[in-house]
């Protein structure tokens, strides 16, 4: 029997940082996230990483293969990541 995984909903950007990978002075580690659109039969691929020490969030963009570096307030005003965590759309894959 295959064990199939349960969609874990991020709700808050204190819950981001804690499940996306995490940057170390050596590299990066992503984590795979999603935003679900269109009642999750559309979904926008993200690979997540946070830096504790600087305080930032590496995000690639997987639809277009571009980058971001934001902070927790900058997720809210210069991406779509704040609004799908506001409605409950963005989930750890």
């Amino acid at each position: 029997m295959e064990k199939i995984n349960k969609i874990k909903k991020i709700k808050t950007v204190w819950q981001l940082r804690k499940m996306a990978g995490q940057a170390t002075k050596e590299h990066l580690e992503y984590k795979d996230f999603a935003i679900l659109l269109g009642g999750g039969f559309i979904k926008s691929s993200k690979e997540i990483c946070w830096d504790k020490y600087k305080k930032v969030f590496y995000i690639n963009n997987c639809i277009d293969d571009t980058e971001q570096t934001l902070t927790g307030k900058e997720l809210f005003t210069k991406s779509n990541i704040g609004k799908a965590i506001r409605k409950g759309c963005l989930i750890a894959n």
